[in-house]
């Protein structure tokens, strides 16, 4: 069995950090972790930033850098109690892949989006599809 990368639910996770912190705790959070890769986080928030706007800007710096197990261990060390009730619900569940493209599709994978009307498909082939007036 191939060792896989965790899987996160980055809602959940967005929603901890916004009940766990104030904008100035999530600040003082990162600028006296014990762990050096969490550090550089305290460079990346103005002094105007909102909580809402340092939560986005955390979980995007984890995300690109591999970070979020670091940050939940971070979470979970200073806020137990508030990690323990959203921990059964920050590891996303894994996706089941997508079935092969079948012969009857001519051989083309595709991801329907349909908003008020309007829809796109990507994938292979796949075209801009306009609904409404036309």
């Amino acid at each position: 069995m191939p060792n896989e990368e965790p899987r996160y639910n980055i809602a959940a996770i967005r929603e901890l950090l916004l009940e766990a912190f104030t904008a100035e705790e999530l600040r003082r959070l990162f600028l006296y972790t014990a762990n050096p890769a969490l550090r550089p986080l305290t460079q990346e928030f103005s002094p105007r930033d909102g909580l809402a706007a340092m939560v986005d800007r955390t979980i995007t710096f984890c995300q690109t850098r591999a970070l979020l197990p670091d940050l939940l261990h971070e979470v979970e060390r200073e806020r137990p109690r508030q990690y323990a009730r959203f921990a059964d619900r920050l590891s996303a569940p894994a996706s089941t892949p997508s079935p092969p493209p079948s012969a009857a599709s001519g051989g083309a994978t595709y991801h329907i989006h349909i908003n008020e009307g309007q829809g796109i498909a990507i994938g292979d082939g796949a075209q801009v599809i306009n609904g409404g007036e036309g």
